[in-house]
């Protein structure tokens, strides 16, 4: 797998450097679909981020990508895709333990509406960084329920912020 570019007879092996900056000038155009699954599927990891960001994604493409192994990519596929994950996507990647993906889930979980928001909730309110269940219980839309619980939290900081979402 490999990038090439054709101008006119002559074919260019460009390898994979530019072509995260070439994926983000492509148009969001569902016609691309079949470009963009390929692409899913590169060595490169600047490259499935690159496509990660692209909104026109269908869902199978969403699931190749979120079973990706780069934090990187699977955070662009969390912050573009809330849409498109499955329960089942968002299980796999929340137990990876990867803290910054999983903040990016806990500010919007609401968002996620193929999956129980309650039981992502429940997973993310069960983590092991203070900093995911904080982020969590200072999201207002967050379940009642999961705020609840977290007002008990063995940090300081993530019961404050529970206790002010449950006022909102």
């Amino acid at each position: 797998m490999q990038l090439q570019w054709i101008v006119g007879s002559m074919v260019l092996d460009l390898g994979w450097t530019p072509a995260p900056s070439m994926i983000s000038d492509l148009p969001e155009d569902e016609d691309l679909a079949p470009v963009y699954a390929y692409l899913a599927k590169s060595p490169s990891a600047l490259v499935r981020r690159a496509v990660a960001a692209k909104s026109v994604l269908p869902a199978e493409t969403v699931a190749i990508l979120a079973s990706d192994s780069e934090p990187e990519v699977i955070k662009e596929v969390v912050n573009s895709h809330r849409d498109k994950l499955s329960e089942a996507d968002l299980i796999q990647i929340i137990r990876r333990g990867w803290s910054d993906v999983n903040t990016s889930i806990a500010v919007r979980v609401e968002d996620y509406r193929e999956a129980d928001v309650s039981a992502i909730a429940k997973l993310l309110a069960e983590s092991e960084d203070p900093w995911v269940r904080a982020v969590l219980a200072g999201n207002e839309w967050a379940p009642k329920a999961i705020l609840k619980q977290l007002t008990v939290d063995p940090d300081a900081s993530v019961r404050r912020a529970a206790r002010s979402s449950l006022k909102r």
